[in-house]
Parts: C-alpha cells; sequence; structure tokens
C-alpha cells in the first residue's frame, strides 16, 4: 500500500511540466506573503500619519515583476483599459480637491490595483493545480482556526489568537485578532492563526467553499471549509456563501443519485444537528447576531447602516463632486463625521463614492468585474467575489485583503491558445460530471 502510494504521488509530479515548476514557486511564494505572513511588515510614519506596509506590498511587485520579465504573466489589455480609466478619474479628483485629504492613499491604491493588470498564464491542468493548491492551503488555514478556537477552552495563552506579545510593535500589522464570542467570555473568535481577524479566515473559506463547488467540482472541501466558516463567528463569509453556494450546492447534491436520495433525510435530521450541536458549536451567538444591525456598538451596524448615513450626506454634494468625488481620504473624514458611541466602518463601494464619485466607482467595479471573471471563466463567481468584495469587505485600499482577494480570483488565467478549448466553469445549476483531479 505504501509503495504504490509512493509511486501514485511520484506519477502525479512526473505529469507535471518541468516548465511550471518555477511559475509554481513563485505562486507558492505569493501565497506565503498574502496568506501566512499578513500580520507582519513595517509601520512607517508618513507625513505625520502611520502607514502600515505588509511583507506583500513588498513581495508582489517583486514577484510580479519576475512573472513578467520571465514571460509567465502578460498584461491583459481588457483590464489596463479600464484601470487606465479609473486611475484618471483618481488624478482629476485628487487636483480638484486640492491634493485630497490623503494622496498617499491615491497612489497606494494605484499600486496595489497595477498588480491585478498582469496574470499569470497557465495552461489548463497548471490552472486546477492553481486552485487546488489554493484549496489545500484555505483547508489547512480553516483547519488551524478549528483546533485554535477548540484548544483554548482548556489553554488559551494570548499569542494563540494575537502576535503582539510575541512580535515587536514596529513589525506587528493586526486587526480585531482578539475578538470575543461575548463580551466578558474570554473565548474568542477563530482567525486561522495567521490572519488579521475572525473575517478573514471566514472570507477565505467562503470564496474558496466556491471554487472547489464550481472549478475543482470537488466537494471534499465542504466540511473542513464549513468548520473553519462557523467557528469565526463572523457573518460575512456565511452571507457570501448562503447566497452565492448553498442552493447551488443542493441542487448540485439532489442530481447526484448516490446523494439524492439521502438529500431529503438530510434535510429533514438538520433540526436535530442543529439542537445536538447549539450549545457546543455557540450556534446562538448567530441568532443574536441578527439583530446588531440596529445596535451602534455592534460591526453589523458599523458595516452597513453607517456607509448609508456617509451617501446620505454625501449625496448633498455638488453635481461634479457626485461625479469624481471628494478625493482619496475623504471617506476617513465623512466617517468621522457619522462616528456614535460605537465604531463605523466604510466598505468598499461608500468608499469608492466618496472618495472618487460615480465615475470612479461605475469604473473600478466593472475592472474588478472584468479581472475576475477572466480568471474564474464564470459569471456566477466573477459576481460573487464582486458582491464580496464591494458589500461585504472593506479592504479596498489594505494590501492584506486586495492581494489575498487578487491570489483567489484575480491572479491567473488560461493561456489564450485554451480559452477558446478548455471547459469553462459549468452554468450555475448543473451538476459536475465527476470530480477534478
Amino acid at each position: 500500500m505504501t509503495n504504490a502510494y509512493a509511486a501514485t504521488r511520484q506519477q502525479g509530479r512526473t505529469d507535471r511540466p518541468a516548465k511550471d515548476e518555477p511559475i509554481f514557486t513563485r505562486i507558492k511564494a505569493q501565497i506565503v506573503g498574502a496568506i501566512f505572513l499578513q500580520r507582519i511588515g513595517a509601520n512607517v510614519s508618513v507625513g505625520g500619519n502611520l502607514f502600515p506596509f505588509p511583507v506583500s506590498l513588498f513581495l508582489t511587485p517583486l514577484l510580479t515583476l519576475w512573472n513578467i520579465l520571465t514571460g509567465a504573466a502578460q498584461l491583459s489589455m481588457p483590464r489596463f483599459a479600464l484601470y487606465t480609466g479609473f486611475v484618471a478619474i483618481m488624478m482629476f479628483s485628487t487636483i480638484l480637491n486640492s491634493g485630497g485629504h490623503s494622496t498617499p492613499s491615491m497612489f497606494l491604491v494605484a499600486g496595489i490595483y497595477a498588480m491585478f493588470l498582469f496574470p499569470i498564464q497557465l495552461e489548463d491542468k497548471a490552472y486546477i493545480r492553481f486552485f487546488r493548491l489554493l484549496a489545500n492551503v484555505a483547508t489547512f488555514v480553516c483547519l488551524l482556526g478549528v483546533v485554535q478556537y477548540a484548544i483554548q477552552y482548556v489553554w488559551s495563552p494570548e499569542w494563540l489568537f494575537s502576535w503582539r506579545t510575541v512580535v515587536p510593535k514596529s513589525f506587528l500589522i493586526e486587526y480585531n485578532t482578539l475578538n470575543e464570542t461575548r463580551y466578558g467570555s474570554h473565548i474568542f473568535k477563530a482567525n486561522g492563526f495567521f490572519l488579521m481577524e475572525a473575517s478573514f479566515q471566514s472570507q477565505l473559506a467562503s470564496r474558496v467553499l466556491l471554487i472547489c463547488i464550481f472549478i475543482l467540482k470537488d466537494f471534499r472541501y465542504t466540511i473542513p471549509l464549513g468548520i473553519g466558516m462557523l467557528t469565526t463567528y463572523s457573518g460575512t463569509g456565511i452571507i457570501l456563501f448562503a447566497i452565492f453556494g448553498l442552493v447551488p450546492l443542493l441542487f448540485i447534491f439532489a442530481q447526484r443519485s448516490r446523494f439524492g436520495a439521502l438529500l431529503p433525510i438530510g434535510l429533514l435530521l438538520m433540526p436535530l444537528a442543529i439542537a445536538l450541536l447549539w450549545n457546543t458549536l455557540n450556534l446562538g451567538l448567530f441568532v443574536e447576531r441578527l439583530g446588531e444591525i440596529s445596535n451602534p456598538r455592534s460591526s453589523a451596524y458599523a458595516r452597513f447602516v453607517t456607509s448609508q448615513i456617509m451617501l446620505d450626506i454625501f449625496s448633498n454634494s455638488n453635481l461634479l463632486k457626485l461625479l469624481v468625488g471628494a478625493g482619496p481620504g475623504a471617506s476617513e473624514v465623512y466617517s468621522q463625521g457619522v462616528y456614535t458611541t460605537g465604531e463605523t466602518f466604510a466598505s468598499t463601494w461608500i468608499k469608492l463614492i466618496l472618495e472618487y464619485g460615480l465615475l470612479g466607482f461605475s469604473l473600478f467595479l466593472v475592472f474588478f468585474f472584468t479581472c475576475v471573471r477572466e480568471t474564474l471563466r464564470s459569471n456566477w463567481l466573477a459576481l460573487a467575489f464582486t458582491f464580496h468584495f464591494f458589500f461585504l469587505d472593506g479592504g479596498f485600499a489594505a494590501p492584506q485583503q486586495a492581494f489575498m482577494t487578487m491570489l483567489l480570483g484575480a491572479y491567473v488565467c488560461l493561456k489564450a491558445s485554451n480559452a477558446n478549448g478548455a471547459p469553462s466553469a459549468p452554468p450555475l445549476f448543473q451538476a459536475p460530471l465527476g470530480r477534478r483531479t
């Protein structure tokens, strides 16, 4: 058995073209920077303000340049045309608003999304191998998160969730890593150990699970990634998967003969399973979170309500400002204007409208959708990823969030010679014929 397994692994290695290995070495380096080193960087003072420069902000441009020089990555003209239009709007808004509120923010955004212009060109087998690599990495991170969440009931050192006791402050970049499930409970939401907060694990799990269903057509990842989402107690990933993945997944299961007969039984037993796991997994927290949107101290209120308030204030601007925005960094000013007893949060869509107006928002929306559609080859997945990035996330100008999104949905594409003949992602409700290897 051992010899057969080793032979199979060796055969898998020999099936891989040698020319792909340098490319995948750089892809693995990108994964390390965008996922495993999110919290590491340099906190540098720029113009009197402290700016975090994560490892990925240095590593990604170097790897992109390397890919271009070796011919692995090529400029995507549709992406470039839309990017150029968006940058023009950014520059005009900055000049119109006398330099804006944060000119470095404009250069940061332009630099981040310039990385989206050069997808790595992959053959069909390498394309699938890339997404399987992402699925394995996400599964590893989620399983770490599950262990992290469970082990704290018997042993809970602070470094298990936050690195502030082991990494010097000047090199540590963290968000809300010590995020309690309930105030005063001292039980923290899983963040995958390496990620910057619990919502990052939730969003990583949900997006990769969609990739597993629609591109890899492999359902073995459903359980580890699903549990990974649950132990974060973060609504963003669950909302994304509930809208774009749950119904298609059930439909696919129903069409498969070996699962179709069991699906009604599973749905009938689901209430019993929920009841048995209610206390073990603290599922009542999800019910409690449904009411958070009316609580000014909650993240749900900050994410969804304050953005609407900021939009209402901005809508009273003159026509020119409505079209091109109030300049880079303006969202911070508007956030301070609606600050309540709790927290404020500007999702990507409101940041774009406030800073670069309706024109900037529209151009960037089409640019982002085009990038993701070219990589994932599915309108449904492109819509899901765009909905997440614009309405559930706020990482528009955060390198860690932008580069992780790029890695998952805009980093590679099929070579032009394969683009027409290679199989695309299946239609929304078509059951895959078999598992891809």
